[in-house]
């Protein structure tokens, strides 16, 4: 239950940096995505959630412009149950979306096929 809470937590804190960004309020955005990112990794590492609690702070960690360990988090979130991650990670992209969510779409790492 505790990765839940971490997970819808971090997931209602997202939204408030983009808009903070579009703003022009970027170190609120970047303080508010490393909350984000903290309350993620309060999450249990064994837990059915993980796909997504990985996917997330991938997600995260794009936006924070972490591109290796954004990269690394996703594939690894895709490697667990690719369906979750992929839902997941395209409800972030389009909720509030910044131009820099369509660069995310574009990865090599997560590949042309993770929009599937």
């Amino acid at each position: 239950m505790a990765s839940v809470a971490a997970l819808n937590a971090a997931l209602t804190v997202i939204g408030f940096p983009k808009r903070a960004w579009r703003e022009g309020r970027n170190r609120e955005a970047q303080q508010l995505l490393s909350d984000a990112e903290a309350r993620l990794s309060r999450a249990p590492a064994g837990d059915r959630h993980r796909a997504r609690i990985l996917a997330a702070s991938g997600y995260t960690a794009f936006l924070l412009g972490e591109e290796d360990e954004a990269k690394a988090r996703i594939s690894q979130a895709l490697e667990l149950n690719a369906a979750h991650a992929r839902a997941l990670l395209l409800e972030l992209a389009e909720t509030q979306a910044l131009p820099k969510d369509e660069e995310l779409k574009s990865w090599p790492a997560t590949g042309e096929e993770w929009l599937r």
